[in-house]
């Protein structure tokens, strides 16, 4: 051991080596040996967190942890909803759907994660595949350690029961198992850490396996105990990737009005000239010209479909005599707008957009002013109880029909009063409207679910516990059900929310907006089914000469809202895109809740159309199922009849960066172009005015969501 000597400089204020030439104090420093590497990383610990719905487990998770235990691990069981703790944690297996996106706690974790049953959430897939009755899988990666030494085609489950898959690939998913023969069915799957997902980066090492609840339920074969043992190994030997940053946000230029931002504005000028979507066919095979008709739109004579308002009020002939002197409620054609009021509504709207690409002030303001016009009719005064009363309509007509029409002007008028032509009449108008139709989505929920103005839901009535309708089959002529509750979230209601949504974050009304952010949480929680299979509120209404009729109403009623929803994300609140839930209702099939989200619903309707999503059949007659006529899409194979009320889904499809959804809602993919018929369907109808001309307004490469 050496020693150093130093001594005080009092000039320089500083140490210096000793020699004998100056005045000093004496200092020793020890020099050690260099000093040991830092100890590596501590073990990992030997503990395994198991997470399913409850603490009370079904069969299947019980014979999962057992399956663990006899490996060797101490299992901790915990619920979705609880706090994670990570200490001691060496890897963590989550079963049967999952709270990931619930809290995010799961999403970036320090330890690996085996997804059992599960893996959209986790971001290891986007779709789902299933299959009942199978037992056989098939190793198509024998050297994987996830394989568990397993070759070729074997049995998962001692009898038949559901196997899961996911259907989509990644460049870094390491597939292990399929269905035998079907490439496309992936069973068991992998992410090496530090790789990019389907949505999320992987931190860590994941693994996805489709061995269902159910088959663990009816056992488990050797081979298939050891694969998710190996999978559980694998994961916990797993090193930490730090996410990289993400880029920084594009600037979203600024906001113009509602739904327009310069860049917006900068491309819908240049595909006034240079298409895409300027005439018929430029882009694919019959796809729309929607630059043709909006700039045709301009040159209408608005005032050429003005209404008056309803004709039929309630008397003594009525049989509905409850109130006096109130609009009659029904489908009564003197009490609806009329079709060609409704289209010029419709079309005014068009016209808005036109105007602004064109910078022409005039249609401008005459569109103001003919809103204007209709909003002083006085059996149009929705702020008069005599003529518009509570308790009375709910989500029939009339006061659906004018959520519907009124909607296109609340969209128009966001344009002309951004371009310098406002009117508190009109405001005014659209406010009362919002009243109305607040009062009746609340009043007709609240009778299932009594304390939803307080986000409380324990209390629940029976449409949402015990009553189930029939809706579609599977191919295999499995009968769905769905809870009667999905029904309240029909397209009519939908409409409703969707039009005070839009008034109120047109005209900053912080009540409107929160009451449009819980309706459309509860549509995520009540009004969808997800899970093995789904549904939601218009299903059930397919016909046998229209089969696709219900699939119709359900885009209808969830392209009404996303306008409200998008234009709230471009004020920075993003509520309704990113809420999701393992609350709410139930399927029939099973006794437990489902992992849903926003994205995965809209998701399974859009994949529905490029025939993706595992094939359903309606109406749920068993005749039906497997037959192509009545399967779910949304070209009818009898009359080649093309639903196009998908485009405003396009709002979703930029603001989570779902390529794959565009390609679906422009028709690059299954099926390829559109068809030479396009079908009209609901209150707007007339072809191409289904799909509010979004194509052209919202397929962009744009990113409009950088706040207010």
């Amino acid at each position: 051991m050496g020693v150093d000597l130093y001594y005080y400089d009092q000039n320089s204020n500083s140490l210096e080596p000793f020699n004998t030439a100056r005045p000093r104090v004496i200092f020793t420093t020890i020099s050690d040996p260099e000093p040991p590497p830092p100890d590596p990383d501590p073990e990992p610990g030997d503990k395994l967190l198991l997470v399913t719905e409850t603490t009370t487990l079904s069969v299947g998770h019980t014979a999962l942890r057992d399956l663990l235990i006899g490996a060797g691990w101490e299992v901790i069981v915990r619920s979705w909803s609880a706090t994670v703790n990570y200490d001691d944690i060496a890897v963590v297996v989550i079963a049967r759907g999952n709270p990931a996106g619930d809290s995010g706690r799961y999403l970036h974790p320090p330890v690996g994660i085996v997804g059992v049953d599960t893996w959209r959430p986790l971001g290891m897939g986007t779709d789902l595949g299933f299959l009942n009755d199978i037992t056989d899988v098939e190793v198509t990666n024998p050297g994987s350690p996830l394989a568990a030494g397993v070759t070729g085609t074997f049995a998962a489950y001692q009898s038949g029961a559901f196997i899961t898959w996911a259907p989509d690939t990644y460049t870094a998913m390491q597939v292990i198992v399929t269905r035998p023969g079907q490439a496309g069915q992936r069973v068991v799957f992998a992410y090496e850490a530090g790789s990019q997902m389907a949505t999320r980066f992987a931190t860590t090492r994941h693994v996805g396996m489709g061995y269902h609840e159910n088959g663990l339920a009816n056992g488990l074969t050797p081979q298939a105990s050891d694969q998710i043992l190996a999978a559980v190994n694998w994961a916990a030997a797993t090193t930490y990737v730090e996410p990289p940053a993400p880029p920084p946000p594009s600037d979203p230029g600024e906001n113009l009005a509602m739904l327009v931002t310069s860049d917006e504005l900068a491309m819908w000028k240049d595909r006034s000239v240079n298409g895409p979507f300027r005439v018929a066919g430029d882009f694919s095979p019959n796809s729309p010209g929607h630059w043709s008709e909006m700039s045709a739109c301009m040159n209408l004579n608005f005032a050429s479909a003005r209404w008056s308002g309803p004709t039929l009020l309630n008397d003594d002939s009525d049989p509905n005599n409850h109130p006096p002197g109130a609009v009659r409620r029904g489908q009564l054609t003197e009490n609806m707008p009329p079709g060609v009021v409704r289209r010029m509504a419709h079309d005014m709207m068009s016209a808005a957009y036109a105007a602004m690409v064109t910078n022409n002030t005039s249609v401008a303001q005459a569109i103001t002013n003919e809103i204007a016009y209709q909003a002083t009719r006085s059996r149009l005064d929705f702020s008069n109880r005599t003529l518009w009363p509570t308790g009375y309509y709910n989500d029939i007509n009339p006061l659906f029909m004018m959520a519907v029409w009124i909607k296109d002007y609340v969209l128009a008028y966001a344009v002309t009063k951004a371009m310098g032509f406002p009117s508190a009449t009109v405001e005014q108008w659209f406010l009362d409207l919002a009243e109305l139709n607040e009062w009746y989505v609340h009043s007709n929920l609240a009778g299932q679910l009594p304390n939803r103005k307080s986000d409380s839901y324990t209390s629940r009535g029976s449409a949402v516990t015990t009553e189930y309708t029939e809706s579609h089959r599977l191919a295999d002529g499995t009968l769905i059900g769905v809870p009667r509750i999905n029904r309240f979230f029909n397209n009519r209601r939908n409409n409703q929310a969707g039009l005070f949504g839009l008034v109120g974050v047109l005209l900053d009304d912080t009540f409107y907006i929160n009451e449009f952010k819980r309706f459309m949480r509860e549509f995520v929680m009540f009004g969808c089914s997800l899970g093995d299979y789904g549904g939601y509120g218009d299903w059930e209404r397919g016909s046998t000469t229209f089969p696709q009729l219900g699939f119709s109403y359900a885009l209808h009623g969830m392209e009404s809202c996303l306008p409200a929803m998008d234009a709230l994300a471009r004020k920075g609140d993003t509520d309704p895109y990113e809420f999701s839930s393992t609350d709410g209702a139930t399927t029939p099939k099973w006794s437990t809740n489902y992992f849903k989200s926003m994205e995965l619903v809209l998701n399974m309707h859009l994949k529905w159309i490029d025939r993706t999503w595992p094939a359903q059949y309606t109406p749920p007659s068993a005749s039906y199922a497997g037959n192509p006529f009545y399967r779910v899409h949304s070209r009818n194979t009898n009359t080649n009849r093309e639903l196009v009320n998908d485009a405003n889904f396009l709002y979703a499809a930029n603001y989570y960066n779902r390529s794959d959804w565009q390609d679906i809602i422009l028709r690059q993919g299954t099926p390829t172009g559109f068809t030479s018929t396009v079908q009209g369907v609901g209150a707007i109808g007339a072809g191409w005015r289904t799909d509010w001309r979004n194509r052209f307004l919202r397929s962009l490469d744009a990113n409009p969501y950088g706040g207010s």
